[in-house]
């Protein structure tokens, strides 16, 4: 017995992937050191084209500046680096 067709489009629907704030961030500084354009950076890390921009735009409309961002990262950085094992 062959399977309908919807049973068949959900099996075959790839899972949608949820990425964490800090991937997110993290995607937008590769994005501003690396020099790559969008696209190639979306090919690279596996995401949907246009992902990027839409991670970069919902960034901006929280009133996000990138530059305190990587700021805060490198205190947490430092902080991890410097907690003793």
């Amino acid at each position: 017995m062959m399977p309908n067709k919807s049973q068949t489009t959900r099996q075959e629907m790839p899972s949608m992937k949820v990425h964490t704030r800090e991937f997110k961030l993290e995607s937008l500084r590769l994005l501003k050191s690396s020099g790559k354009t969008k696209a190639d950076l979306e090919r690279e890390l596996g995401l949907y084209p246009g992902q990027i921009h839409l991670w970069e735009r919902a960034f901006n409309k929280e009133g996000g500046n990138l530059a305190r961002v990587e700021q805060a990262f490198q205190v947490q950085v430092t902080r991890v680096m410097q907690k003793p094992n």
